[in-house]
């Protein structure tokens, strides 16, 4: 009886689920998605399987490339999250959630972006117009197919910038020779010339965000390879230097043990910068 209330004032106000939709072809548009936020034992009115707490957030993009996100609320979904049908949940659900213990009790009233997510404007709006005449999107002109490698690549490009901003702020000083390395891993992306000033704003927006608990999500889905060349970046915006002790040193063994980068990988790549 426990959850008994909570059921019936799921299946009232949560009779419909909504569905995520696409509003854009040729890769612009919005799309919405789920993030999981908490787990919970409360059952779905349709017999799908045990409800989560999730983030719907919806995102803008164009031609691939993630340009703005944006918080849409909590919704109630199966499978963790991983599915495009949800439940909307308002104010007053989330409060009988907390009440009835299915929820912690301090879950945020509203839910927060990612760091990643906050950062994506300043990564692509400085550096969108470069982008979209940057050599690996050219690749993909004509295929749908090809439509995913691109969207690889610029979900690997910012977290190659987010890394290089993080190291950059790892020390709590900004260096024009930072910044200049920044500068250089961004135009060697885009092909072009990168804007120190806009460098520095984005150095500053993902400094300003909470540090990450672990950096083990810019690992995720990449391999080994990809994994090591985060690393490598990390450190040429650090600098040799930099990296024998102190703050440098502790950003990129942690750093290092996140993205499952092994001490002698780690070293070979040091010596290599």
């Amino acid at each position: 009886m426990r959850h008994f209330i909570t059921i019936i004032i799921l299946s009232v106000a949560f009779m419909t689920a909504s569905t995520p939709v696409d509003a854009g072809r040729g890769g612009g548009g919005t799309t919405e998605f789920l993030d999981l936020v908490h787990e919970t034992q409360l059952p779905d009115p349709d017999g799908s399987g045990a409800l989560s707490l999730c983030h719907l957030v919806k995102k803008w993009h164009a031609i691939f490339i993630p340009l703005w996100y944006q918080s849409q609320g909590y919704a109630l979904a199966t499978n963790r999250c991983d599915t495009d049908a949800y439940y909307s949940v308002n104010a007053g659900n989330l409060a009988g959630l907390k009440s009835d213990g299915l929820i912690p009790a301090d879950t945020p009233a509203t839910p927060s972006l990612s760091t990643m997510q906050m950062a994506t404007p300043f990564l692509w709006g400085g550096l969108v117009l470069l982008i979209l005449g940057g050599k690996f999107l050219r690749r993909g002109k004509g295929s749908a197919g090809q439509g995913n490698v691109n969207n690889a690549h610029a979900e690997y490009m910012a977290r190659v910038l987010e890394v290089a901003c993080r190291a950059a702020g790892a020390d709590g000083k900004i260096e024009d020779r930072e910044v200049g390395v920044i500068c250089a891993i961004a135009g060697n992306l885009t092909s072009q010339p990168v804007n120190p000033d806009g460098v520095r704003r984005m150095i500053d927006h993902i400094n300003d965000q909470p540090t990450p608990f672990d950096y083990t999500g810019l690992g995720a889905g990449l391999d080994q390879v990809s994994r090591n060349q985060l690393l490598r970046v990390a450190m040429m915006v650090i600098g040799k230097d930099e990296m024998a002790d102190g703050p440098g040193k502790e950003f990129i063994d942690k750093l290092a043990r996140d993205l499952l980068v092994t001490p002698e990988q780690r070293d070979a790549l040091a010596t290599s910068i």
